[in-house]
């Protein structure tokens, strides 16, 4: 199962992006993999189609992590996150 996000297309100052965390890092709070956008996007919105996992979300400079489970997004934290690492779930 998939999840679809929207997200606002951004500008200069406010870049928008999504990215699914792939492990811890040493230089960065985690390692990241950028996904790309969904082909068909409007001048306004860019659309990413999400798989299970955990994610990274810069939305006009706005930060937030998400989950991804059975199609379905919710919010979630770096603690969780963290949590998900070293229990090898991620």
């Amino acid at each position: 199962m998939s999840h679809t996000i929207e997200i606002a297309e951004g500008s200069r100052k406010h870049k928008t992006w999504v990215a699914k965390i792939i492990g811890p890092s040493k230089e960065f709070r985690f390692d990241r993999w950028l996904v790309p956008q969904d082909k068909g996007n409007t001048r306004a919105t860019k659309k990413f189609t999400l798989a299970d996992g955990f994610y990274d979300v810069c939305d006009m400079g706005g930060r937030r992590y998400i989950k991804v489970v059975d199609g379905v997004a919710e919010p979630t934290t770096a603690a969780e996150i963290h949590k998900a690492i070293k229990n090898n779930q991620i």
